[in-house]
């Protein structure tokens, strides 16, 4: 399973999910904000209604779909065609999801809810 986020089908798909109504949330490593071209890409998917918080810990290739499915890759493999798993087994979905939710109260979010202003520097993420 290769997902492939740039792609026009992938990115026509969360965009069609977000706009049904669907909640989208999404961590990335506060390096982003070094590198213009990711940021761009990050400030994109919070403008189409993804909620996007930075988090300066280490973050575990995963993604969550529901209560049903996970996805777990092994860190620097996904352009390998490395280590993927599909999870679907109820105990083991809810492990993925509780270590996402852990890491999502620990991240700070990309626009500072309190003034507006840009996370610019790594104060207030843990």
């Amino acid at each position: 399973i290769h997902i492939d986020v740039d792609s026009p089908t992938y990115v026509e798909l969360v965009r069609h999910q977000l706009q049904q109504g669907r909640s989208m949330r999404g961590l990335y490593p506060v390096e982003v904000l070094e590198d213009p071209r990711r940021l761009d890409y990050v400030r994109r998917w919070a403008a189409a209604g993804e909620q996007v918080r930075l988090s300066v810990k280490p973050l575990p290739s995963i993604a969550v779909f529901g209560r049903e499915v996970a996805l777990v890759s092994a860190e620097g493999v996904e352009n390998e065609g490395g280590a993927r798993l599909i999870v679907r087994a109820p105990g083991l979905v809810g492990l993925v999801s509780e270590l996402f939710e852990q890491l999502w109260l620990r991240a700070a979010p990309l626009d500072r809810p309190d003034d507006g202003v840009a996370v610019d520097d790594r104060r207030g993420l843990l």
